[in-house]
């Protein structure tokens, strides 16, 4: 089910956004018609909503002045206890919403370098088969 939610109210799960997605996205990104628009993956971990897949997307509609936003339920059975040391982590870097990646945009190497990176070593550090640390 497709609802609406406060862009604001949501928490990021990564602290870096790619320049380049950012750029894809504004190519296409029209604030007055959202009929395109594939909604926000959320889900409720501890008592707070977070965004599991749309960073992007969000952080594009909210500098285009939105303050709602189309919201699914994410349906999937991640790990989520890979989301919430992502979210930890992202909230020690003081990001609580969209709007603080404002200044962790980087460039398409950087992103994959920072981001992407950690979340691989993070995922075999603690998640992948055979280790149970």
């Amino acid at each position: 089910m497709i609802k609406e939610f406060s862009i604001l109210n949501l928490q990021p799960s990564q602290f870096y956004l790619s320049e380049a997605k950012l750029e894809t996205i504004r190519t296409w990104f029209q604030a007055d018609d959202l009929n395109q628009f594939e909604p926000i993956s959320i889900k409720q971990i501890d008592d707070q909503w977070i965004i599991v897949d749309g960073h992007s997307r969000l952080f594009v509609a909210y500098q285009q002045g939105l303050e709602m936003i189309p919201v699914q339920l994410e349906q999937e059975d991640w790990n989520w206890d890979f989301y919430r040391i992502c979210i930890q982590a992202t909230k020690d870097k003081g990001i609580t919403s969209i709007a603080d990646l404002g200044t962790e945009i980087l460039t398409a190497v950087d992103y994959d370098t920072l981001w992407i990176n950690w979340c691989d070593k993070l995922y075999d550090r603690y998640f992948s088969k055979g280790n149970h640390k």
